[in-house]
């Protein structure tokens, strides 16, 4: 404010014309409200042209797509007696077989939004039953990341990693991603129906405690510190609808790989989707955390 009265000051001693009194100085004319919002102009991005398509490469290109089209549709599924355990399993279940039967999904951001997955999880829950939610991933490790069948929380506390950054030892578990925390308070929680519980975590040296609640009453502790390697927490709780926590204790490292909630009975579709994953990158996992 002091720098505009002084410029303004030294204008009037220089300007040739008698300074007019204030009453006589002549009002601007009151712009309309239109014509007071400022213009913005929004450039767009430039695109470059695609290059040249001749009519003979379209038509190449339209006969490659329908040969491999018409192969695909003729071939059915590849190598289809690898099915037969999986139909076998589903006739189990209309028959009234025990545990349940879990479907795995990999892929990328497609998988990794729940979409049509859903579509599919739903269609065979209503027919050979719900096993509900399986395994799911802790908090939200990435944007897009969504189930359509739980839902997941986590505090700002924690940092992801994955597979697609190849960052770390690449132990990030079933879904390839994980969250690690280092300060007490930092929770991740999961909403969703079942009775067979697991976390799936990371045990390490000085590895960090965990309290664990269900509808905000305590119901166990996980101790990760001990021999670095994959490791699972069970507790087996009341059949229907639960909204899970677990919270870290302490400032010492922990590293969280998902939940598990199941039901006794039916199908799990779990989705293991990535933004960005490619087919090659399922060869960075660390086949030892499939079967600990």
């Amino acid at each position: 404010m002091k720098r505009f009265l002084l410029l303004a000051a030294a204008g009037a001693i220089l300007s040739s014309k008698p300074a007019q009194p204030a009453t006589a100085q002549a009002k601007p004319p009151a712009k309309s409200a239109a014509a007071a919002k400022k213009k913005s102009t929004v450039r767009r991005r430039a695109v470059p042209k695609p290059p040249p398509v001749t009519a003979e490469q379209r038509e190449s290109a339209q006969q490659f797509v329908e040969a491999h089209a018409r192969e695909a549709m003729e071939g059915g599924i590849a190598n289809p007696a690898a099915m037969v355990p999986f139909y076998e399993q589903l006739w189990q279940l209309t028959e009234g077989g025990e545990g349940p039967l879990r479907i795995l999904h990999f892929g990328d951001s497609h998988i990794a939004t729940d979409d049509w997955p859903a579509a599919a999880r739903t269609a065979l829950q209503q027919r050979f039953g719900n096993g509900g939610p399986g395994f799911v991933q802790a908090g939200r490790p990435f944007a897009g990341f969504r189930r359509h069948d739980a839902k997941t929380t986590q505090t700002r506390g924690w940092k992801a990693s994955g597979l697609l950054s190849r960052e770390g030892d690449l132990s990030n578990g079933l879904a390839g991603v994980s969250l690690a925390a280092e300060q007490a308070g930092e929770a991740v929680t999961l909403e969703g129906d079942g009775e067979l519980l697991e976390l799936h975590y990371w045990r390490q040296p000085g590895g960090g405690a965990l309290a664990i609640e269900d509808n905000g009453v305590a119901i166990g502790r996980v101790e990760t510190d001990g021999e670095a390697g994959a490791a699972v927490w069970r507790a087996t709780l009341e059949a229907g609808a639960h909204s899970l926590a677990a919270r870290t204790l302490s400032s010492a490292p922990v590293r969280l790989f998902g939940w598990t909630l199941e039901r006794r009975q039916g199908v799990t579709w779990e989705t293991f989707g990535i933004n960005g994953a490619q087919a090659d990158l399922l060869l960075l996992w660390n086949e030892r955390l499939f079967t600990d």
